[in-house]
């Protein structure tokens, strides 16, 4: 049975009025435009009421909520209310809108600057070792649930979705399989335990798509998946990121390699111990990149001929064909102080 699918105003919980659906709206979770009885926007999420059956995840989802009111607000979309729906008997989780785009988004305009990746990356780093010293692991870190903040090139990020993986693993259905595909890591497929090298597998597919607009597996170019290519790419060996994004048609620097097969090992005791380790070393090997070009070049490729006088730059596009970004205001905030998350008992 798949999530409720709720008509346009419908009242959740005598709180929030329905208006209309916010992306897929088959699988274990349909999230909404919602609004409350004071006119506030909000995002609505409605759970499968098979979920109810797990207790385990229902559990872990719990603490998950709990946790969340201890990260830095700057860096999460928090969940502001949970709890169950007497009319459906489905759990819900109420968040406000982010405010700014996703990174699916941003990218639909064009591949993102390599700096201003790299920022933005270290703004996913700081919330997710925040959450990973609280044994809180994203483990479905993906473009839609990265939210950009700021203007380039000090790009930073909001992260959602939480707990996701929870609900995919214990409701399995071809429609989740297909969306977390392109962003799971090898141990996350394979059953093994997982914990925070997890995410910085992730976290380097998130960065590769940052700055081309695409998926890092030739298997998930298309709208679907396919699942039994990608499951052999996933533990092949690794294609210089370079050499994927010029067949994508994107010019990125090869000083971005290093960091970025690191992180996308097979093996997660070979990747950096934390998401900031791995921008770091990223953001490191975008600085370099210049280094590098102008090593290759003698110093009179530098110098003007004999007679000619020096010409202002014209104007155009970026080194390596990536276009600018401009991003919206910083996002709304919620109230001072924000509410207390947490789930709500099940209606008497």
């Amino acid at each position: 049975m798949p999530a409720p699918q709720l008509p346009p105003g419908h009242v959740v919980a005598g709180k929030y009025s329905i208006q209309a659906p916010i992306g897929p709206t088959t699988g274990p979770t349909i999230t909404y435009s919602a609004v409350t009885g004071q006119g506030r926007q909000v995002a609505l999420k409605m759970f499968d009421m098979a979920i109810r059956q797990h207790a385990e995840a229902m559990g872990t989802i719990e603490r998950i909520y709990q946790v969340l009111g201890s990260l830095p607000p700057d860096g999460i979309v928090p969940v502001i209310d949970a709890g169950y729906d007497p009319a459906t008997g489905a759990p819900y989780s109420v968040t406000d809108v982010a405010g700014s785009p996703s990174l699916a988004q941003a990218t639909a305009q064009g591949p993102l600057p390599a700096e201003a990746v790299g920022s933005m990356l270290r703004s996913i780093g700081q919330t997710l070792d925040a959450a990973h010293g609280m044994q809180l692991f994203h483990h479905a870190l993906r473009p839609s649930n990265v939210f950009v903040t700021g203007q380039p090139p000090a790009l930073g990020a909001r992260v959602m979705d939480f707990g996701a993986e929870i609900v995919r693993r214990a409701l399995p259905t071809p429609e989740t399989q297909a969306q977390s595909a392109p962003w799971l890591a090898p141990e996350q497929v394979q059953g093994a335990a997982a914990g925070a090298p997890a995410d910085v597998f992730t976290a380097a597919l998130v960065a590769f798509f940052a700055m081309t607009g695409r998926s890092y597996w030739r298997a998930c170019q298309g709208a679907q998946p396919d699942l039994a290519a990608w499951q052999q790419e996933l533990m092949a060996p690794r294609t210089p990121p370079s050499l994927r994004a010029l067949e994508l048609g994107v010019s990125l620097p090869g000083t971005i390699d290093k960091p970025l097969m690191r992180a996308l090992s097979p093996d997660p005791s070979e990747r950096p111990r934390s998401v900031s380790e791995f921008a770091a070393a990223l953001a490191q090997g975008i600085a370099s990149r210049d280094t590098a070009a102008t090593a290759a070049l003698p110093a009179s490729a530098f110098m003007p001929p004999q007679g000619a006088e020096m010409q202002p730059p014209q104007g155009g596009p970026a080194p390596g064909g990536q276009g600018s970004w401009s991003a919206p205001p910083p996002p709304m905030q919620g109230p001072p102080g924000g509410m207390q998350a947490g789930m709500q008992g099940p209606p008497g």
